[in-house]
């Protein structure tokens, strides 16, 4: 797929996805207090920061930072777009039952975006996250 295309689809995917990354958990309740901080500085991007918060609290095992953190480096929130680092973040998100880890992590597969294309493995991640409750999840399956 040509890099425009590429970085238009990314795009595309990303206004989704900041939409449900800051809006990420339904129960505010069950976040860490980095995780809180770590989206406050997401919306007023202060990258920097949001990126430390988002470290700590992913380091401590919680799906919602990891996926987030993935998703900055996916978009390059005030770094450089990795593929390598979002796939990496989104792994850890997805094995911690995170269901837009999960999503967006099939939608690398989907693509081809860092990993070989693996349509199947892009469906198997698609169920996990619909599973999980990822509504984007669901709706990838649908479109299969």
């Amino acid at each position: 797929m040509k890099r425009s295309l590429k970085s238009a689809l990314k795009l595309i995917y990303a206004s989704i996805a900041v939409m449900a990354a800051i809006g990420i958990a339904t129960n505010a309740c069950a976040q860490s207090a980095n995780v809180k901080a770590g989206q406050a500085a997401l919306e007023e991007k202060d990258y920097s920061s949001a990126k430390g918060k988002f470290q700590k609290a992913c380091e401590a095992n919680e799906g919602d930072a990891c996926f987030l953190l993935g998703h900055m480096y996916y978009m390059g929130s005030g770094m450089d777009p990795s593929d390598e680092n979002a796939i990496k973040f989104f792994k850890m998100a997805c094995g911690m039952n995170n269901g837009p880890g999960c999503t967006h992590l099939a939608n690398m597969y989907d693509k081809g975006y860092g990993v070989d294309m693996n349509p199947a493995k892009a469906k198997e991640l698609y169920t996990k996250g619909c599973t999980l409750g990822d509504h984007e999840g669901c709706d990838a399956i649908g479109r299969k």
